[in-house]
């Protein structure tokens, strides 16, 4: 069951407002703006019908404040408007007001009226508490960003030469060293001989 709260400076038009509503949610009252604040604060109600020229606090201050606070659910607001307000209805409006009654309505009209905007309103606060809330995404990395390599530990050089040698047992053959080529021999004594003597007699006349 839904709440209604009725607001009004007129005891009368209050009573009708309780009477009329009380089949429909549970009744809250109000004479002038200041305690329809306050009311609503502390009841939530899903419907707010309120008169716009009252005491302390007027009809369109009020629902400023109450359309203001994101803890009251945001209610339907809903005018009672007479023949003299009728200009009123465009501030009525930029107030925050979605719904106009004229208090010289017929009252099976009125009422069923109240009964569709209470429905509407306990349907809406009934599917918003009901519905999960949406976990938060995780960051997106940026694709457009190249990729950053891994940073490797240093090593100092000879932690680096101790890592790159290999084994003993792995290591290439050293090469054989290649033997030097032996002079050439000694021409032997009698061909040393026998070019000198024909040096010599090349040498004659």
């Amino acid at each position: 069951m839904g709440t209604i709260l009725v607001v009004d400076d007129d005891g009368h038009i209050r009573d009708f407002l309780r009477k009329s509503c009380s089949a429909l949610a549970t009744v809250i009252e109000a004479a002038d703006g200041a305690q329809a604040i306050a009311a609503a604060r502390w009841s939530h109600p899903d419907v707010v019908i309120m008169d716009l020229d009252m005491p302390v606090i007027d009809g369109f201050e009020a629902a400023r404040q109450i359309k203001s606070d994101p803890s009251l659910g945001d209610p339907i607001l809903v005018a009672l408007t007479g023949n003299e307000a009728v200009n009123a209805v465009p501030r009525a409006r930029a107030a925050g007001y979605s719904y106009f009654v004229r208090k010289e309505t017929n009252a099976r009209c009125f009422i069923d009226t109240i009964a569709r905007l209470v429905s509407e309103a306990t349907a809406a606060r009934a599917a918003q508490a009901s519905s999960p809330a949406v976990p938060a995404q995780p960051p997106v990395a940026d694709k457009s960003a190249p990729p950053s390599a891994p940073s490797r530990p240093r090593r100092s050089r000879k932690t680096a030469g101790a890592a790159t040698r290999k084994p003993a047992s792995k290591r290439a053959p050293a090469k054989k060293v290649a033997k030097k080529a032996a002079p050439p021999a000694k021409r032997s004594s009698k061909k040393r001989a026998a070019s000198k003597s024909a040096a010599r007699s090349r040498s004659k006349p």
